[in-house]
């Protein structure tokens, strides 16, 4: 667990793939708290898995009793409540902040965030198309990557008409001041989705969710401010079925 954190501190960045049992929540917080206390840090944020939440809470409260920390309840992110809690972790001065998964994947992510994400995606795409055309890529998955480049393309679209009528009075993860995120169970926001043209492969999952692709784009601002650093993650399961789940946990903590 020392070992762990004095990596946290150094690196900051990468996953605790340790089994069940090793101390991952202990792990987690300390991190949390060094690297507020030392100033690497200026508002970590850990997510966790919800049926651990409260327990994952009392643990940090027992570990640093005297600690400025900042959780959520079950009404914080309703909404009726939302902004109010946001602007609270928005405008405090906390040690670190706590918060459920259910509830972090509440928190949007700012359209500006959200065009360049898929802008960069569209590229990915468009050079997925070019390298399965180039190399001899079945026909099937470079249809497959195509149809995903006009899905993607629709949403840009969408997203810029949204914007263009305004009156936004969201507050979003960027206005948070949230400078770290250390996921528990990182392995539930997986899938984030690998551009290829190579889809046919077995054991390449180029699936996507809508929670692993925000946990992206979130981990995506952190990282751009801090040099491709700032997200640590923390599983029992960092590999279940594929290779191609080591490289999305990666993709999410370590993209450099």
């Amino acid at each position: 667990q020392a070992d762990f954190v004095a990596r946290a501190i150094l690196d900051q960045s990468g996953v605790a793939g340790h089994k069940v049992g090793y101390g991952k929540t202990l792990e987690l917080i300390m991190s949390a708290m060094e690297l507020s206390r030392m100033g690497i840090a200026n508002k970590p944020m850990i997510v966790c898995d919800n049926p651990s939440y409260a327990q994952f809470v009392a643990t940090a409260r027992e570990a640093y009793p005297q600690a400025r920390i900042l959780v959520s309840d079950e009404v914080s992110m309703n909404s009726k409540n939302r902004k109010v809690f946001l602007n609270r972790i928005m405008t405090g001065s906390y040690d670190f902040v706590i918060l459920p998964q259910s509830h972090f994947d509440l928190i949007l992510v700012s359209p500006s965030t959200q065009m360049r994400w898929m802008s960069e995606e569209l590229s990915q795409l468009e050079a997925a198309i070019d390298a399965g055309k180039g190399s001899g890529g079945s026909r099937h998955s470079v249809r497959k990557v195509q149809a995903q480049k006009e899905k993607m393309q629709e949403k840009l679209i969408a997203l810029r008409d949204k914007l263009a009528r305004g009156n936004d009075r969201n507050t979003y993860f960027e206005d948070l001041g949230v400078d770290f995120l250390l996921i528990d169970e990182i392995h539930k926001y997986k899938k984030s989705g690998i551009v290829t043209a190579f889809a046919d492969v077995k054991g390449i999952d180029t699936g996507r969710s809508q929670r692993g692709v925000n946990l992206l784009m979130k981990a995506g601002f952190i990282q751009d401010q801090r040099g491709g650093r700032g997200v640590i993650g923390a599983t029992g399961t960092p590999i279940t079925n594929t290779m191609a789940e080591a490289w999305n946990v990666l993709r999410l903590t370590r993209p450099n």
